[in-house]
């Protein structure tokens, strides 16, 4: 960690957290303990209140179930709904209004009763009050539902949203218990429920609501809920249950009575409320003896990184070659290394700069050592192929040859320079393929692709020859068949690509990694340089050397080979903008 560097930020790091790894430790003990106790405290607290809403809510359904019962056996409404067929008589008429008051008494009995209507098995419907249209093809609407209940008072959401609807069947008591002559409804409003609710909410936060298993009531005290979640959450730790919804995490009991469901519900994070402030009191009294940590070590840790820095400071400079002075504020330990590093310092800056020339004139020396082991060993092959062409022929192809190594020569000496254009290095290679070509007849073949954008850029020379000798020896001449030597240059990106390839005999994957490692050995023994004149490695690591002392080590030769289909090497190099 870079924070950690220095004596003074360590003796900052290490105080801080002697101090502070108790606090947190305790901190975090306390915030589990106090967190489980309040959840299985307010679990507690909220099982319980539902238990006590789910006894209300039975109540209070029983007691209007129990008015639909009284209305149901009246005879005033049995003897209404007897009536086949109405007609304008002062008899029919005080029936009516009787059953109108009759009504109007049921619905007196409690003050959150809206309204009761009697509906006859034609839809003819009287009530406690006036009903509108819409309101009487909603109550149609629900005498399916009330035909399958079987006799027993079924609860509907109303059409109003403030309202609750129940309905049940009229059966003829007089005479026959199983025939059906009519529907009653009464109409509740929903905020006695409400009242039920407020009555019982424990915490700010805190939602109920009650629900039946088919759906048809539900009431809640806030409109973002989902029954579903109510009864498929996952089971807690404290009694009750979890699920989440909208990015929280709330905590629920449901209680299921019948075919009713009675649940609270509220989010966690309203439970750990109160935990909040104890958090906020740590934070504070970690905070301020971290300050005050600080500001101690700080200044306790000066006195002694102070002389320290100096010296650091004074080292950086040193290890760049310059020279130094570093004041000696003290006669301690520290003091004595200032004194022996001012003394040094004259001295190694002395030394470094001879070191640097001293690497100067070894990197040239290298380059020349290098280039002078390739062109005694090219030029003894050359000669040799001219010998045994002279003793074999006698026509104009040794005009040819000759004339091919003269030119060669010439390319190659380049009037003492180093670095040449990328097309005539090309032009050089050329020259060595026409003699080998004319040494091997048919054996030989080559193509030769040189991009114009790449011919005018410069590099060292001498690097094409001895990858195209090893492809001719080691290569096409191995496999003992024809085979085509193939040279390309090409420029991209401001990077220079010279690829020489062949389709001769290949290398095994180990003889490949072999010649890899011997491309980046810094000393060559005698035996081993013997034995990689067979094998074609001497050239190719020469080759690599003199790219890696002159372009740097982010530069060489990449070879790639599959043995039986030929070997392909690359070189990669910057692009230069002049040739000096």
């Amino acid at each position: 960690m870079k924070f950690l560097r220095s004596l003074r930020s360590q003796m900052v790091f290490f105080f801080s957290i002697l101090l502070l790894l108790p606090l947190l430790i305790c901190a975090v003990y306390v915030y589990s303990t106090v967190q489980t106790n309040l959840m299985q405290s307010y679990a507690r607290h909220h099982n319980q209140s539902a238990e006590a809403l789910t006894v209300e809510i039975t109540k209070w359904r029983q007691e209007y179930e129990g008015l639909m019962l009284r209305i149901f056996g009246d005879p005033l409404v049995q003897r209404f709904l007897a009536v086949q067929e109405w007609k304008q008589t002062a008899e029919h008429f005080t029936l009516r209004s009787d059953l109108h008051n009759r009504l109007v008494t049921y619905g007196d009995s409690s003050e959150f009763t809206r309204n009761i209507f009697i509906m006859n098995n034609e839809f003819r419907i009287s009530g406690s009050t006036a009903i509108s249209p819409k309101l009487t093809v909603n109550l149609i609407d629900l005498t399916q539902k009330v035909d399958e209940a079987n006799g027993t008072s079924v609860w509907f959401d109303g059409s109003d949203e403030g309202t609750i609807v129940i309905a049940r069947q009229i059966m003829d008591n007089r005479s026959d218990l199983n025939h059906k002559i009519g529907y009653m409804f009464v109409l509740l409003e929903k905020q006695e429920i409400f009242n039920m609710f407020k009555q019982f909410t424990l915490d700010e936060g805190q939602q109920f609501a009650v629900f039946d298993n088919e759906m048809r009531i539900k009431v809640s005290s806030t409109d973002d809920w989902n029954p579903k979640l109510l009864l498929s959450g996952s089971g807690g730790t404290n009694g009750d249950s979890t699920f989440e919804s909208g990015g929280g995490k709330y905590s629920y009991y449901t209680i299921q009575q019948k075919d009713w469901n009675i649940s609270t519900w509220i989010l966690e994070s309203k439970i750990n409320e109160p935990i909040r402030n104890i958090l906020l009191a740590f934070a504070f009294v970690m905070f301020t003896l971290l300050i005050f940590t600080i500001v101690l070590v700080v200044f306790m840790s000066h006195r002694i990184t102070r002389p320290l820095q100096q010296l650091q400071a004074g080292i950086k400079h040193l290890g760049s070659g310059q020279q130094i002075r570093i004041p000696v504020l003290r006669n301690d330990e520290i003091g004595q290394v200032a004194n022996k590093l001012n003394m040094m310092s004259d001295e190694i800056a002395h030394l470094i700069e001879k070191n640097r020339e001293e690497q100067e004139k070894r990197r040239k020396l290298q380059l020349q050592t290098l280039e002078y082991q390739i062109n005694p060993h090219f030029l003894y092959n050359t000669l040799d192929s001219v010998y045994m062409l002279a003793r074999k022929y006698d026509d104009s192809r040794i005009s040819d040859i000759v004339t091919s190594l003269s030119r060669l020569f010439r390319i190659g000496l380049n009037q003492g320079k180093e670095i040449i254009k990328v097309e005539a290095e090309v032009m050089h290679v050329s020259h060595y393929l026409k003699i080998q070509g004319i040494r091997f007849a048919d054996q030989l073949h080559w193509d030769i692709d040189l991009e114009p954008e790449a011919g005018g850029q410069h590099m060292i020379k001498f690097l094409l020859q001895p990858l195209v000798e090893n492809s001719i020896m080691h290569g096409i001449r191995k496999h003992g068949r024809p085979g085509t030597v193939t040279v390309r240059a090409a420029l991209k990106q401001d990077i220079l690509t010279l690829t020489v390839s062949d389709d001769g005999a290949g290398m095994t994957a180990e003889k490949l990694a072999e010649v890899r490692r011997s491309l980046e050995r810094e000393e060559i023994e005698d035996s081993w340089a013997a034995s990689t004149m067979e094998t074609g490695g001497f050239g190719l690591r020469n080759v690599h050397q003199r790219i890696k002392l002159h372009y740097g080590d982010s530069y060489g030769i990449e070879l790639t080979s599959i043995s039986g289909e030929g070997t392909t090497a690359v070189i990669r190099l910057p692009v230069q903008t002049s040739n000096s």
